[in-house]
């Protein structure tokens, strides 16, 4: 598209000399055509007297036009300054093309020239394409982009000139009238291209990668000059010439080292950072802008190769197979099912400075939040809510300043409830000696400061990383937050904090489950689903543990049953966090839990104060639930089928089990087997294969009906024959067993292997030959006979020092 008639195409200023250079060897004018060299830095001293040629009135034009390219291109920059919209639509008459329209509108050219478009263009991008693939048949396989086949086109703006209005000059007898003509204007034009590659514009992509980061800079009052990170910010400044190093170095900065904790925004003092910013704008313009990395160099006298801008770009998909005889065009449609328009994403504008005298700066853009919910729990007991999105350490009461009426008052306990929640448990003597009764009266004005030095995150003061979060914590005084609150009139009389649920771990149909007893004044209806965290800090994961169906006709209960995934496995000791949400527990007139605990001032420990309550469960050896006589009979029945049928055959022990050596990590128990029926010959043995698999330890806890499974935490290694060595972990014996001393072994005799001779049995098999039977045989034999030794440990202390 060309905004000049009557030229096939752009024309410099160059190009017009050249031409008329070219046939001064054939005619020679009667006009002055001094040669002489042109510069953007000269412009012409008029004298009387003088004689001004050609050369004089295009050095006069040339400084003034220079001089406006420079002020542009040096002082404003590049881009859309107005309207050059790009719209696509079907032209009329067709569905199978489609017709691209720029409308009117000013740009600035990467020179700093000025183009202006006065009137509407348009072009089919059918007929286009139609010429390319003329010239270039494997164009459209060439430019094919991804899966889909689609193609893009980027519309692209430059600055033209056009010869104009042509005028006689004198010239000789033997001219022609082509000859004795000559253009006595040159118009500024425009030319817009459709091509298959963006135009390069590092200068505006440097200009917006500089104006992103200062968009991170965040004033902060009263921050010590060693946490500014200005040297960050210097660093970063220097590398926006080149976007590749840029990018990677900030990424690097933002999620943070060892050494530097991870940030959402860069810090200076708020007292410096008007000089800090002056710094980093004296890099800007002395170091990168003059680099040649971003052209067009801001001094340079010619035009760049490229100075164009870019416009839009189209996205299409010519029909396959495409024919240039009749071009067709798909494309992608909108909601409405017209063509999509343009992007015009990477398009570079010009704001105008009237508009930019009404901006204003917002800096950093935070949110305001609180720092911390305070609500009195009692007279004497404050609970804290911290909204800070890292789990936070209270490490001592130094980290606090605690007032009440405008007064100290100490605490003596930081009682950790949930993450980031705390009660403060105040000095006896704060309550005892006060005349006027507890502290936290109604009434009372509370205000609590946390001192940022003191008060941790992620191993680090809160004063090196709460600036690098995009939040503005209200109460904040450099290193000091204080929280506010107004104790209620119920807060200071209200119910000491109780439990909301009782949690244990049972076995309903071989299945493990959770039995919840709710400590609500009246019987509740759980929703569906809740939602259950296993594990803490990173770890931690988030489950939907099915509610059970009641059976009750009501559907209201203080018993509910909760089962895991079935995808889930749970192990003993795994730490469960049940969040029950207020809002979705329903009582029987309609109204949720949240209503009652609000009327009648219900304190649960675990309660946010809003709306959710948490019950904490470590997972136990599950518990069957309480049987039936009939299910009781039936077991008995079973163990009594077990016992092992009257016999003559005297009973000898399997084996002898004994502690031979015990420390401060590990203890050894030496497994001695007895399997050979005479007792002068040694000639069946144990397989040394002998593990873990072919026999169970369980402890007895001091519970009825409870044991734990300790065999996983046992090491087996075989010494002489028939003899095995038992290693095991004092910590983790500990926690399985509970520190009881009184296990039971219980081995399987089917799948015990012996050696008698060359031949190898089970040793089940092995009793049924021998002259005596193993005492503490139970069950049928050759099916899933056991053998069980009792045994107590001794005393740990007396035999560490073995």
């Amino acid at each position: 598209m060309c905004a000049c008639n009557n030229c096939s195409g752009s024309v410099s200023i160059g190009q017009a000399a050249e031409s008329i250079a070219a046939t001064q060897g054939v005619t020679q004018r009667c006009v002055s055509l001094a040669s002489g060299a042109l510069s953007p830095d000269q412009r012409v001293s008029y004298e009387f007297g003088m004689v001004l040629g050609v050369d004089d009135f295009r050095q006069e034009q040339l400084y003034f036009l220079e001089k406006e390219y420079q002020h542009n291109r040096g002082l404003h920059g590049f881009g859309t300054v107005y309207g050059l919209r790009v719209l696509v639509a079907p032209p009329q008459g067709s569905q199978e093309d489609l017709q691209i329209t720029v409308e009117p509108g000013m740009a600035i050219d990467q020179y700093g020239r000025a183009i202006v478009v006065r009137s509407s263009q348009c072009a089919r991008l059918g007929a286009w394409l139609a010429k390319q693939v003329q010239a270039d048949p494997g164009l459209i396989e060439r430019q094919r982009a991804g899966i889909s086949g689609d193609l893009s086109l980027y519309v692209v703006l430059r600055y033209a000139e056009c010869a104009d209005a042509l005028v006689p000059i004198p010239g000789q007898p033997c001219d022609s009238a082509a000859d004795s003509m000559a253009p006595s204007r040159i118009r500024d034009s425009f030319a817009i291209e459709l091509r298959w590659e963006p135009p390069a514009m590092p200068a505006w992509d440097a200009v917006r990668r500089f104006g992103a980061l200062t968009g991170l800079i965040r004033a902060v009052p009263g921050l010590p000059p060693i946490y500014s990170d200005e040297a960050l910010l210097a660093d970063l400044v220097r590398l926006l010439d080149d976007p590749e190093a840029f990018a990677s170095a900030l990424d690097t900065m933002l999620a943070g080292s060892l050494s530097d904790a991870p940030r959402e925004l860069f810090r200076l003092p708020a007292e410096d950072a008007s000089a800090a910013l002056d710094r980093l704008y004296t890099i800007w313009a002395s170091e990168v802008r003059p680099r040649q990395g971003l052209p067009p160099e801001l001094s340079a006298p010619e035009p760049p190769a490229e100075a164009g801008v870019l416009l839009a770009k189209i996205d299409f998909l010519p029909e396959e197979p495409f024919d240039p005889q009749q071009p067709a065009i798909a494309y992608p449609l909108d909601a409405s099912g017209a063509p999509a328009q343009p992007s015009a994403e990477g398009r570079p504008f010009l704001l105008h400075t009237q508009l930019i005298q009404e901006l204003r700066t917002p800096g950093a853009a935070t949110e305001k939040r609180p720092f911390a919910t305070l609500a009195a729990r009692d007279g004497s007991t404050l609970r804290v809510w911290l909204h800070y999105p890292e789990i936070v350490d209270l490490p001592a009461a130094s980290a606090l300043e605690l007032t009440v009426e405008g007064g100290p008052v100490s605490l003596r306990e930081i009682v950790p409830v949930g993450p980031n929640i705390f009660d403060l448990l105040i000095e006896p003597a704060e309550v005892s000696e006060s005349p006027q009764g507890p502290p936290l009266r109604p009434g009372a004005l509370v205000a609590l400061g946390f001192v940022l030095a003191e008060v941790a995150a992620l191993g680090l003061p809160l004063i090196e990383t709460i600036d690098t979060q995009a939040v503005d914590y209200l109460g904040r005084a450099g290193g000091l937050i204080t929280a506010y609150t107004v104790v209620s009139d119920t807060a200071a009389i209200s119910t000491p904090a109780q439990e909301f649920a009782t949690v244990q771990s049972v076995l309903i149909d071989g299945a493990l489950r959770f039995r919840v007893w709710f400590h609500t004044p009246a019987p509740i209806i759980l929703p569906n689903t809740i939602t259950v965290q296993r594990g803490v800090g990173d770890s931690a994961t988030q489950h939907r543990f099915s509610v059970v169906p009641t059976t009750t006709r009501s559907g209201m209960q203080f018993f509910w049953v909760l089962a895991p995934p079935t995808n889930l496995r749970l192990n003993a000791g795994d730490v469960l966090t049940f969040q029950f949400d207020t809002y979705d527990i329903h009582l029987g007139d309609g109204r949720v839990l949240a209503d009652q605990i609000a009327e009648y001032n219900l304190s649960y420990l675990g309660h946010d104060g809003i709306g959710s309550i948490r019950a904490y469960h470590i997972v136990s050896p599950p518990i069957q639930p309480g049987l039936s006589e009939e299910e009781v009979s039936r077991l008995i029945q079973d163990a009594l089928s077990r016992l092992p049928q009257a016999s003559q055959k005297p009973a000898l022990p399997l084996a002898t089990i004994s502690q031979v050596s015990a420390n401060a990590d590990y203890f050894v128990l030496e497994l001695w087997f007895h399997p050979s029926p005479d007792p002068e010959s040694n000639k069946v043995a144990i397989d040394p294969s002998f593990s873990t698999e072919q026999f169970r330890i369980l402890a007895e806890f001091s519970e009825i009906g409870e044991m734990g499974d300790v065999t996983q935490q046992i090491g087996v290694e075989p010494g002489q024959p028939n003899v095995f060595h038992l290693f095991i972990n004092q910590n983790s014996w500990r926690d399985i067993s509970r520190g009881s001393r009184w296990l039971r072994f219980i081995f399987f005799s089917e799948q015990i292997m012996v050696n008698v001779g060359d031949e190898q049995t089970s040793l089940s098999k092995l009793g049924e030959q021998l002259p005596f039977t193993f005492a503490g045989s139970y069950g049928r034999a050759g099916e899933d006979q056991r053998v069980v030794i009792y045994y107590r440990l001794p005393d740990q202390e007396a035999n560490n020092d073995r």
